[in-house]
């Protein structure tokens, strides 16, 4: 039977005065903590050493953390408890929304999230109170939980029909399709959804919250315009918080392949050594993507058959695939471009993520696509599979008849 501790924690609010601020005060109880055990609060949107905010040992299963100074405005916070010193894979996570107020928090210990993606409990098993930013954050989870779960079963739908039996060569492309058009419609729902929320709650952090799960994963649905009007809903007052500082970040980087803005050219190195640039690889007139890859990128690798399969199913006289690799190792680039079979236009950026493909393009991750119109302007990014069939489709439409 798993053993159940209760993890208590509760912020006590001190009056400002002449000679006192209003700061946070945690005091927690952890039933079946070991002695000496280290609890962690920290701003999950600030950088560094300043992020860290406070820790304790715990002693006697209890522990108490207390705030210098106010903070002025609520942070959305972790308090980490490391549960078995040097695994962090034990390591147990609550993050919630804390400003100088009184919060608690209740879990059973074995039932608290893990430090890492789904390793330990979900945040559904906790209860906090006290926090008035946690309380609005918890009703948008409340009303958004039946879409979330459909979005879920459609994605674990998706990667058994379409992702893993492409993964052996078999593309079932129609069934992708048609479940990428209602993991689609599910995120547009999602964002109608986030977006009256913002407007609803525009004081609350939680709109800038809700405006960082919009700027991290546009894929190039808005036009630079759109991002700035999502950054702004948030109110003003709000300016000085570390996650509206972080929704300004992200709004820059998400405009520079916001939807309608032309490509950057940018130099890279061909087949042969040479430099050339970008503009000289795109094909004017029809649909261009480019597909920025590593040798050493295993999903970017799990890509390729998909992309050797597009470039015989839509003719090269209406779609264009430009890979870019950042491989610094021209050796490995060429070996990787000879086992994959890759006989569309190559280029690489050997400076690798201190290069033009990382610094102008922002990119951050591999594998990442960027799609442009017959103009060079961006129509779509971060897709591949199916959903990469599907937005070739609804460009082409019947220019593509075998899907």
């Amino acid at each position: 039977m798993m053993k159940q501790s209760i993890l208590f924690l509760s912020a006590a609010l001190l009056v400002g005065s002449a000679s006192a601020q209003k700061t946070y005060r945690i005091q927690g109880s952890v039933p079946g903590a070991k002695d000496g055990l280290k609890v962690y609060l920290t701003d999950d949107f600030q950088q560094g050493k300043g992020g860290l905010h406070d820790s304790a040992t715990i002693k006697n299963e209890q522990f108490e953390l207390k705030g210098k100074a106010a903070w002025g405005f609520s942070r959305h916070v972790s308090l980490m408890v490391d549960k078995n010193p040097g695994v962090p894979r034990d390591r147990k996570m609550v993050r919630f929304f804390m400003g100088d107020e009184q919060v608690k928090v209740e879990c059973c210990m074995d039932s608290l999230p893990g430090y890492y993606y789904n390793t330990g409990g979900r945040m559904e098993n906790v209860i906090i109170t006290g926090s008035k930013d946690q309380e609005i954050y918890q009703r948008f989870r409340e009303q958004v939980k039946a879409l979330r779960q459909k979005n879920s079963e459609l994605y674990d739908a998706y990667l058994k029909e379409y992702h893993i039996p492409a993964a052996d060569g078999t593309f079932n492309t129609a069934r992708g399709i048609e479940l990428s058009r209602e993991l689609e419609k599910t995120r547009q729902e999602l964002h109608r959804q986030r977006m009256e929320f913002m407007k609803a709650h525009k004081s609350s952090v939680v709109s800038a919250y809700l405006a960082v799960e919009i700027l991290g994963s546009t894929n190039s649905r808005f036009t630079a315009a759109e991002i700035d009007a999502i950054a702004a809903i948030p109110a003003a007052s709000l300016a000085n918080s570390t996650i509206m500082k972080e929704v300004k970040k992200m709004a820059a980087t998400a405009k520079i392949t916001a939807k309608g803005k032309s490509y950057i050219d940018i130099p890279l190195m061909d087949k042969s050594g040479k430099t050339v640039q970008l503009s000289s690889l795109i094909k004017p007139g029809q649909y261009n993507m480019l597909e920025f890859w590593a040798s050493w990128c295993g999903p970017c690798r799990a890509e390729i058959p998909h992309l050797r399969e597009l470039s015989k199913t839509v003719s090269d006289k209406d779609f264009n695939i430009i890979s870019i690799s950042i491989d610094e190792r021209k050796a490995d680039w060429e070996k990787a471009m000879k086992e994959e079979h890759m006989e569309w236009t190559q280029a690489c950026d050997p400076k690798g993520w201190d290069g033009p493909v990382a610094q102008r393009y922002k990119v951050q991750g591999v594998p990442f696509s960027i799609i442009l119109d017959p103009a060079g302007k961006i129509v779509a990014s971060e897709v591949r599979g199916a959903e990469l069939d599907l937005v070739m489709k609804n460009l082409l439409g019947d220019k593509i008849t075998a899907f």
